[in-house]
């Protein structure tokens, strides 16, 4: 299957819904958050820096809330993602 969301995917090391899973935090392989709307995968609505090496593990604390862990040994979250 060739199509421009398998490009987008192969980078994301993680995925956690927010918001009732109307958006899907992605833990990318750059170190950022990206944010997609739940079905336009084609197109990320979001981006944020965050670690500076990938991200390696993402979990959900509440619908704006997500705390992220990298290689790097730090432990860091994001807070108000999609407002």
């Amino acid at each position: 299957m060739n199509c421009p969301i398998q490009e987008i995917i192969l980078v994301q090391q993680n995925f956690v819904a927010i918001q009732g899973g109307k958006k899907v935090v992605c833990g990318a392989g750059d170190g950022s958050l990206n944010i997609f709307s739940w079905g336009e995968w084609g197109d990320i609505s979001d981006r944020f820096p965050g670690h500076p090496m990938s991200i390696d593990a993402c979990v959900a604390v509440s619908d704006s809330v997500v705390c992220t862990g990298s290689i790097d040994g730090l432990v860091r979250y994001a807070v108000n993602l999609c407002q």
